[in-house]
């Protein structure tokens, strides 16, 4: 059980997310370790877009132990996203005890890796909200190439500490946006997946004289569009866990 423990602190000791996107599981001794028991959570959200589309993706922390200071990285495909603004999140929305209230700041857009600072050395406590710390809106360029693109974010330990100075840890969530000509269920091309889509699909397989977009009415991305895409864009709007395309 010592052994057990020593090599644990050992491995809180090292880990960072510094350089890392998605973190991977930890096993030892044939045991997956919770990292939610010990450590907070970086993550960016993932999106899916058209070419030229602009997306909002939101950073956050999550499961956050008690901090007064963080500074994140967030890097990106350039040859296919172009940071276009930046705005505050809800990290920081009101008045806590003994804690000051202060806004990240950025910066400069045009850095890739784009930099968000916060810091505030004169708290007396840790603050452990949970939110967004900033919502970056990207615009898909219009020669972008078709795919998954990743949005990472990273962080040096020495940047990430509370009222003693302590190094706290995170882990490192990315985010994937997947550009596409077509949004998977977007049959009628306006760039939402709504109850629309559905009818327009269920008009087409019934034989109705109707456009539609072949390529995001195949919902399930089996290469044919037929009554099982119809079904699995019904259960997507009907809020069952499952997948498009």
């Amino acid at each position: 059980m010592k052994k057990f423990l020593a090599v644990l602190l050992s491995v809180l000791m090292l880990v960072s997310c510094f350089a890392m996107t998605v973190s991977a599981d930890i096993i030892y001794n044939d045991t997956e370790l919770d990292w939610s028991a010990f450590s907070g959570i970086f993550s960016v959200g993932s999106a899916e877009a058209k070419l030229g589309d602009t997306i909002v993706i939101p950073v956050s922390v999550e499961n956050n132990p008690g901090i007064v200071s963080l500074k994140l990285a967030v890097s990106y495909d350039s040859a296919v996203l172009e940071l276009a603004s930046v705005e505050v999140g809800d990290f920081v929305v009101a008045e806590q005890d003994g804690v000051t209230v202060g806004s990240p700041s950025f910066g400069p857009i045009e850095n890739n890796p784009f930099t968000i600072n916060w810091v505030d050395a004169l708290a007396t406590g840790n603050n452990k909200t949970n939110g967004v710390v900033a919502n970056l809106t990207f615009k898909v360029k219009e020669d972008a190439a078709e795919g998954a693109t990743e949005i990472s974010v990273s962080y040096n330990p020495n940047d990430v500490f509370d009222t003693n100075y302590e190094n706290v840890t995170f882990e490192c969530k990315a985010g994937i946006v997947t550009v596409s000509d077509s949004i998977p269920g977007d049959t009628n091309a306006d760039g939402k997946v709504n109850v629309k889509d559905l009818g327009l699909l269920q008009q087409y397989l019934n034989g109705w004289d109707v456009e539609i977009d072949m390529d995001a009415a195949d919902t399930n991305g089996d290469g044919k569009v037929n009554v099982k895409d119809l079904g699995l864009l019904q259960q997507y709007l009907n809020g069952w866990d499952v997948t498009l395309g």
